[in-house]
């Protein structure tokens, strides 16, 4: 009853839609993948470290030089479904809870060097001579949290991470580690309490980000492993910085400290709560009355004037891996043809996404983002592969007596404003578009079981160039069908293996280029619109608040302090 009362407080406490400004405020996808890198700022500035790309110089707020105390609450927002809060295969709202729930061996953000790799459940690994065995070192002194769930509040050990491992290596289980562990893994297991062995089929170049990904490496106790699928849907029991208390489909999920994690000075938040809203204006207004703490918009003057009308506000701008995208089921015969999916590539004005939704910021998105310096396609050959040719695209519609167009899109976010660039441009050329909205719990469940046929794909962000060519490789980005376009190639499926395997990262670069290159040449049927920039609001009584530190920022949360 308590906790209904909260969220009966929550409900009572949110604004109406009011609000007149349109923007785009993180969506659930974004809330544990999301990797918001910085771009530098005249507000605040670092240089970064960048080893495996070439990033821009990141944008962090500077470590408090106050004394943290313990309390109070850390509250984002976020817009879409909840959609469970399963450790291995979420990625809409609940995301954002299972990296503050469970442990993770560590944690890396590829465009954040700087930052270093944070360890977690691991105290210590390594890689042999032969590039293949890795070898991890547990802490034993992370204890799981206080539950009524029947697990024991015991130490976590080796046996924990390989039933973790073996649950994300099940296909049926639909894990976002699958093609990780599909493709790469040979096999694992635990010498001791203290050990985990991980051998990989060949060398792979980005086994340590595919582990410590917040989306992928969650470690769970094997006992609620033991539990049926469904109840670790609704919900969670780790030994992370923080425990469930409540979760609830259009409210949101509440997180308080874990009085039994390892480190006894940290968290120094009593709680963390990710609320959910039904659109970005309730959402963007409840940041100007001070309910959430943070909001990410792409647009930059939507953050310029939110910055300037609420006191306390500090404005971080940032680049970011994040894109949207269009796909297309390819067993479906419109989408079959190949002349359609150039048509709708060639259809797709990218400039007039950038100027309109963009407000100028953001850059054309091949298979790889730009964020990602030289794994991604110059912004000259991309406009060169993949063109905006009106006059072509009309005649390959005609050609293939196409003259309307059917595709579905979520109604959060900023989604409404490509769809009404697409349906504009396509009429433009002839071609009727009759987009289909659906509310966002909805379109999760039928695009995760490639039921839709065509659709905009929402808040796509990855950690590395070769998590983004999953969608291009046979089993598609979880490696096991779902959000499934079913059009592959063994080609292309070799030149991304081939990438993944080179060690010298001068070559592997060379050789991600060569990937990207053959899958636009194949007419993709996942093609992606602009890389967009961000705008990150939060509000300075926040201390250690990092806005440029990415995937890392879900591990950095324990760092968070409120100087009330």
């Amino acid at each position: 009853m308590a906790e209904k009362n909260y969220w009966g407080r929550v409900a009572e406490a949110r604004v109406s839609r009011r609000s007149l400004m349109r923007g785009a405020g993180i969506g659930a996808a974004g809330l544990a993948g999301a990797a918001l890198i910085g771009c530098g700022s005249k507000k605040e500035s670092t240089p970064a470290a960048t080893p495996k790309a070439a990033a821009p110089v990141a944008v962090t707020a500077a470590p408090s030089a106050k004394q943290p105390k313990k309390g109070g609450t850390f509250r984002l927002g976020f817009t879409g479904t909840v959609a469970g809060i399963d450790p291995h295969n979420s990625v809409f709202g609940g995301s954002g809870g299972v990296p503050q729930v469970y442990n993770y061996l560590f944690r890396r953000e590829v465009l954040r060097g700087d930052l270093g790799l944070k360890y977690d459940l691991a105290k210590s690994h390594q890689v042999e001579k032969d590039g293949v065995t890795w070898t991890f070192k547990l802490r034993t002194d992370a204890k799981i949290a206080p539950n009524d769930k029947g697990v024991p509040e015991r130490m976590l050990d080796s046996e924990d991470v390989v039933q973790s491992f073996k649950r994300m290596a099940d296909k049926p289980t639909s894990a976002n580690a699958y093609a990780f562990f599909a493709a790469w893994v040979d096999k694992f297991d635990a010498p001791d309490k203290e050990t985990v062995r991980l051998v990989t089929k060949k060398p792979y170049a980005w086994v340590e980000e595919n582990i410590g990904d917040n989306l992928k490496g969650a470690i769970v106790p094997k006992e609620w492993l033991a539990k049926p699928a469904a109840d670790l849907k609704q919900w969670a029991v780790g030994a992370g910085p923080f425990m469930l208390k409540s979760i609830q489909e259009g409210e949101g999920i509440r997180m308080v400290r874990n009085p039994s994690f390892y480190d006894k000075e940290r968290p120094y938040l009593d709680a963390y709560d990710i609320l959910n809203f039904k659109d970005v204006t309730t959402q963007r207004t409840a940041l100007s009355s001070g309910q959430i703490d943070s909001y990410i918009t792409a647009d930059p003057q939507e953050a310029k004037d939110l910055e300037k009308a609420t006191k306390g506000l500090k404005l971080v701008e940032t680049g970011s891996t994040g894109y949207n995208s269009f796909w297309m089921r390819t067993d479906v015969a419109l989408w079959k043809d190949a002349r359609v999916r150039r048509a709708m590539n060639m259809s797709m004005n990218r400039d007039e996404y950038i100027q309109i939704i963009g407000k100028g910021l953001g850059k054309h998105a091949g298979p790889v983002v730009p964020v990602f310096g030289d794994y991604a396609l110059s912004d000259a050959e991309l406009k060169k592969m993949q063109p905006f040719d009106a006059a072509e695209a009309k005649k390959l519609f005609e050609a293939a007596g196409v003259k309307e167009v059917t595709f579905t899109h979520p109604t959060s976010s900023t989604m409404p404003d490509y769809v009404n660039i697409m349906v504009k441009q396509l009429a433009a050329i002839g071609v009727t578009a009759k987009p289909q909205p659906l509310d966002a719990a909805a379109w999760v469940a039928q695009y995760f079981g490639s039921a839709l046929t065509a659709s905009y794909s929402l808040n796509q962000s990855y950690k590395t160039p070769d998590s983004a060519l999953l969608w291009y490789r046979t089993g598609g980005v979880t490696g096991s069908n779902n959000y499934d376009t079913k059009f592959y190639t063994p080609e292309i499926d070799a030149l991304i293996d081939k990438a993944g395997s080179t060690i010298p990262e001068a070559e592997r670069k060379t050789a991600y280029l060569e990937a990207q290159r053959a899958i636009l040449k194949s007419d993709p049927a996942f093609i992606n619109v602009f890389n967009t920039g961000s705008n990150t609001l939060y509000y300075d009584k926040v201390q250690n608040f990092d806005a440029g530190a990415g995937a890392m920022s879900a591990h950095m949360t324990r760092n968070y302090w409120i100087d009330a």
